[in-house]
């Protein structure tokens, strides 16, 4: 965006990594969490306190964990990650808002920039 080169091939190319695999260690999130703080949410768990809950305790006031088919679940540091991590899940909640903010000012979206079938509008 700073420089004269395109974007789309370098949303493109993150996205195909992404979805290939290559950036798995780059898809952990990282939160702080209060002490007693996973035992307050009763109705509504946020994704870190349910990680925070499956590590047991063992999460130090820092949560690390990545976003599974199943689910959150932790991703402790020198451990490898967990299997089955949802990487559509990144594509969408994290690199799609990020790369649409960006590629919508020189007139294109995320979805173009993929070749994804363009949907049409209601009138």
């Amino acid at each position: 965006m700073f420089t004269d080169r395109d974007p789309v091939p370098f949303v493109r190319d993150v996205a195909e990594q992404l979805r290939a695999g290559a950036l798995d260690g780059e898809l952990v999130y990282v939160k702080r969490i209060r002490k007693g703080a996973t035992e307050r949410y009763v109705a509504a768990i946020p994704p870190h306190v349910q990680a925070a809950r499956k590590a047991g305790g063992a999460t130090g006031g820092i949560v690390r964990y990545v976003i599974t088919a199943g689910g959150p679940e932790p991703a402790p540091p020198g451990r490898p990650l967990p299997a089955g991590i949802d990487r559509e899940h990144y594509v969408e909640k994290v690199l799609r808002p990020v790369a649409d903010a960006i590629l919508l000012e020189i007139g294109t979206t995320f979805a173009e920039a993929l070749g994804e079938p363009r949907q049409l509008m209601l009138l």
